[in-house]
């Protein structure tokens, strides 16, 4: 519960994933457009009611 940890913990994920390709990311546009994931900043903000983004 560390905040100033979060640089350690993605490490630790990061290096337990090398053997498979893998690591912490985000999903990429095309992935998250397509599954309907919503990215704060990039689709919404502060002034997006629901129903500019398919939530209404």
């Amino acid at each position: 519960m560390d905040g100033d940890r979060g640089t350690d913990l993605w490490d630790v994920v990061r290096e337990a994933g090398q053997p498979w390709g893998i690591g912490p990311w985000n999903p990429n546009p095309v992935e998250r457009v397509g599954s309907a994931l919503l990215s704060y900043g990039g689709d919404t903000d502060d002034t997006t009611n629901p129903y500019e983004v398919r939530l209404g």
